[in-house]
Order: structure tokens, then sequence, then C-alpha cells
């Protein structure tokens, strides 16, 4: 839960390091729980059999070596396939 507050009170991407503001809003990556922008979290996957999940470009390209530990209630159990 401490890894989870920290990313709630941060006011940066954790990929692109862009300050998030009025026009820059913060998003929820669902595989590692990262705080991310539009830009570097707009792919969409199949999580645990729910389709259009949001995921970090870091958890589309390597969810293993994503650098974050993935949170067990959202650990895919399926490849991961980007949504048409």
């Amino acid at each position: 839960l401490v890894g989870q507050q920290q990313a709630d009170r941060s006011n940066q991407c954790g990929i692109c390091d862009e300050e998030f503001g009025l026009f820059r809003r913060s998003h929820r990556c669902r595989m590692c729980q990262g705080t991310y922008c539009l830009p570097c979290s707009r792919h969409h996957v199949t999580l645990q059999g729910k389709p259009n999940q949001r995921v970090c470009t870091r958890c589309l390209i390597q969810p293993e070596t994503s650098g974050r530990r993935q949170h067990p209630a959202t650990q895919a159990q399926e490849p991961l396939m980007p949504l048409p």
C-alpha cells in the first residue's frame, strides 16, 4: 500500500517525467499500478478476461521487466494483445 500511496501523490508521469496539470491528466496502468500521462499509457489490452484495460508502454512492451511489481489481482492470465 505504501507504493500505491506514493504513486497517488505523484505529480509527474512515471515514464516521460512530464508534470500533470490542467491539460495533462494522469492515468493508472492496470498492470503495474503506475501513474502515467496519456501518451505513455494509451494502450488497452484484455486482463483477466476484462477488455479495454489501460496499460503503460512499459507493460505493453515488456510486462515481466517493466520495473514495477505487478499487483496480484491484475496479472495477465493470457498474452497481451492490443485491442483494435
